[in-house]
């Protein structure tokens, strides 16, 4: 059942079954402050940030954690999804034929010279369906080829227009950008690249996820040692 021992000795020792009074409703900080919520998400306001910062002028005093859970919650999917699922379910008439959210933001950004035929068909509908949609393929294309030719020239201009696009999601993309500008710049003009070490970070960490709590450090040392390639364990010592 999923006692613990004391639960079960308590309940043996009580002189009548214990009543569980279970508490009611939880209240939040952020209850009085929900409908103002709904209210500026209805005039369009989608920026997690800026509400937070609506919600601190109306007298909220909470964290912000507890509101951006909320309108994770509230929102649900984007609105660039929302529109896409509703026009697959009027429109399309066969089940092979519809995609999912997440299949259809990886054709907008593949190659279009990778893609199949079969995938061409179902991209170049999708693209039509909307005017949004095309502007928002177009944005993810320049952006691909941005950074595999290494263009940093191009990317103030890109950013402009993505800002300019009004898709919600190109927007926070590029103000995530603008934040650390800089770093961005550079990974699209400088030959160094701190990849390899990143990756082997990731690699020396997911060694230790695997061997916790049923290994010891030796074992560690040893795995890293033969995953980089060195056959004489004494050659590192």
């Amino acid at each position: 059942m999923g006692l613990d021992r004391e639960t079960v000795r308590r309940y043996l020792n009580a002189p009548a079954f214990p009543e569980i009074v279970r508490p009611g409703r939880r209240t939040s900080k952020l209850d009085p402050y929900k409908d103002y919520l709904h209210q500026r998400l209805q005039e369009g306001q989608q920026n997690m940030t800026h509400l937070i910062a609506d919600l601190r002028e109306q007298g909220y005093r909470g964290g912000s954690t507890i509101v951006r859970d909320y309108l994770r919650a509230v929102k649900g999917e984007s609105a660039w999804q929302q529109a896409y699922r509703h026009k697959k379910q009027a429109g399309s008439t066969s089940i092979q034929d519809q995609l999912s959210a997440r299949e259809a933001a990886w054709l907008f950004g593949c190659n279009p010279r990778k893609l199949k035929l079969r995938q061409v068909r179902q991209l170049d509908p999708l693209r039509r369906l909307e005017e949004e949609f095309e502007q928002a393929y177009q944005l993810t294309q320049d952006f691909r080829v941005m950074v595999v030719q290494r263009q940093s020239e191009k990317l103030p201009r890109w950013l402009k227009e993505a800002k300019a696009s009004q898709i919600p999601d190109l927007q926070r993309f590029a103000a995530g950008i603008y934040r650390d500008y800089d770093a961005v710049r550079n990974g699209l003009s400088l030959e160094w690249s701190q990849g390899q070490t990143e990756a082997q970070v990731h690699r020396l960490k997911l060694m230790k996820r695997q061997a916790y709590g049923r290994a010891n450090f030796d074992l560690l040392r040893l795995r890293v040692l033969h995953g980089s390639g060195v056959r004489d364990q004494r050659k590192c010592v």
